[in-house]
């Protein structure tokens, strides 16, 4: 367990996942199960928004281009993101999929903000914290932040999650929960 309030009052969980986008509200750190049957919107995740429209672009390019996959497009956007050179090269070919990449994630931004935070939870009128997790979530985060302001948690400023990556939340969550329980 970790001292912090994040958790009190109404929470939204936003798990941006590689085929699906989970949404679920939570009262106080509890959620109610009958909610969990429409938490997740189907083709609502990374390789639909974002991997896929850029490997259709790609693919457009030049017969060079035509064997590659979303896993190769995946693996530029990864490695991009912390080094910040997109640079996908086939056939001795080199292209930046920087623009992009930035199109696509500030898009599926908007698709995240059209209809799941305005039309699923009301522009978050009444919702105290909104938490990003899974691998889209360093992709959103940003515009997120920027549209909602406070009301997204910043996991780069708060402090039981400064030190973990999105993907690993609900790994680390678990874990935490493991030694709690032990403790008990």
């Amino acid at each position: 367990m970790i001292k912090s309030e994040v958790l009190n009052g109404e929470t939204v969980i936003l798990d941006m996942g590689a085929y699906t986008l989970d949404a679920l509200k939570m009262y106080n750190g509890s959620f109610n199960p009958e909610e969990l049957e429409h938490a997740t919107f189907e083709n609502g995740g990374v390789i639909t928004h974002v991997l896929d429209p850029i490997l259709r672009t790609v693919k457009k390019m030049g017969y060079d281009f035509s064997m590659l996959t979303t896993d190769d497009i995946d693996r530029v956007m990864r490695l991009g993101l912390v080094s910040e050179d997109f640079t996908l090269t086939s056939a001795g070919i080199e292209v930046d999929l920087g623009p992009l990449v930035e199109k696509q994630r500030e898009r599926y931004a908007e698709w995240i903000a059209n209809n799941i935070v305005d039309g699923v939870f009301s522009g978050l009128r009444g919702i105290k914290n909104v938490i990003l997790v899974g691998g889209g979530a360093t992709l959103v985060e940003d515009y997120m932040i920027g549209w909602y302001g406070d009301k997204v948690l910043n996991r780069k400023k708060h402090a039981s999650t400064r030190r973990i990556h999105p993907v690993d939340f609900n790994a680390v969550g678990g874990l935490r929960l493991a030694m709690m329980r032990q403790k008990a």
